[in-house]
């Protein structure tokens, strides 16, 4: 394989879709077996979660959820009366699009956006979305360099009266280097110390940054999360409800800590679960993209049987001229790859 254990290689077409998103290394132009011509490959170094994209179209649908999630803002705004959700859902059936809907309602109410992403390969990886909302509530850019963040955690650390241990912590938490200077500290901190270490310094991060300003913090797609992020997101959704904030966490209904057969005793939340798109819904979806082929959006309507990434995707391959609507969302997938050959 042309990727190494635990790394994560994409062509430059992916990377151009991504954008800002992602922290990549060009690895050079590479012959790869069904391809007629070199692809050019990057190593994926890092994700850039912090803020929620701006949504690029009107949502459809999901208005009881909508406002459920926004009854949550005037507490949280006025009172410092946090809450914590979760929207659990099937693959493609709209949770993100929600999320970008809500934090785009509670930017006019004064709430600030922080955004973290769990992927299903590499813990470290996985681990970078607590660490990406940390260092966005510190007030930290993800091009914010070692010594800037190095800085950040010395100067905390002494403002709040705490000592080494504390320090090292909120490093920890924002990716910054320990300095030379409590490194034997470090090594000398058995487990415990450094949980407890890890939530004190959430604790003192999140009670800063809500002082501010009303706070949003998205973690998706936790059934990715490392077995290492659970006591971290169980501790982040214990303090939020006496914090001027909410946290949304989006999940799959069958794994992870919030799956329905076997859900977390230890994270207190409001679950939402996101059903199908009603019919009334998805065709209003449809007709706007073939205003001109009403039978062939009904087909996309009936194909995608509610789920509103398949629509989109069906109602994309119908304005293409694609003789045959795909049956499922992975055969959209591998449509597009035998295209890319």
């Amino acid at each position: 394989a042309l990727a190494e254990a635990g790394e994560i290689l994409i062509d430059a077409a992916l990377h151009a879709e991504l954008g800002p998103a992602v922290e990549t290394r060009d690895l050079g132009e590479r012959s790869l077996k069904g391809f007629d011509h070199p692809i050019r490959i990057r190593r994926l170094e890092r994700i850039r979660t912090g803020t929620p994209a701006a949504p690029t179209s009107p949502l459809i649908g999901r208005t009881a959820e909508l406002a459920q999630l926004l009854a949550a803002a005037p507490a949280a705004r006025d009172e410092g009366a946090g809450s914590v959700f979760v929207l659990r859902g099937e693959p493609g059936i709209g949770k993100t699009r929600l999320i970008e809907e809500v934090q785009r309602r509670l930017a006019d109410d004064g709430f600030s956006a922080h955004r973290g992403l769990f992927l299903n390969f590499g813990a470290e990886i996985a681990r970078d979305a607590i660490r990406v909302i940390m260092r966005g509530l510190a007030g930290l850019t993800d091009e914010a360099l070692p010594q800037t963040c190095a800085q950040f955690a010395a100067t905390f650390a002494r403002d709040a009266g705490r000592g080494p241990r504390f320090h090292i912590a909120i490093g920890d938490l924002i990716d910054a280097p320990t300095p030379p200077d409590l490194k034997a500290v470090q090594a000398a901190l058995d487990a415990e110390a450094q949980a407890e270490g890890l939530r004190d310094g959430i604790d003192a991060l999140l009670r800063r940054s809500c002082a501010n300003r009303p706070r949003l913090i998205v973690l998706e797609d936790v059934h990715w999360a490392p077995d290492a992020a659970l006591p971290l997101i169980a501790h982040l959704a214990s303090v939020v409800p006496n914090e001027h904030c909410i946290l949304v966490m989006t999940t799959r209904p069958d794994s992870g800590p919030f799956a329905r057969s076997s859900p977390s005793a230890d994270i207190l939340a409001t679950m939402i679960d996101l059903a199908p798109l009603r019919d009334r819904d998805a065709e209003t979806l449809a007709r706007a993209r073939l205003a001109d082929a009403p039978d062939l959006a009904e087909a996309c309507v009936r194909r995608a049987e509610g789920n509103p990434l398949f629509l989109e995707q069906l109602l994309r391959a119908a304005a293409s001229g694609s003789e045959a609507l795909p049956s499922t969302l992975q055969q959209v997938v591998l449509s597009r790859v035998d295209a890319l050959a």
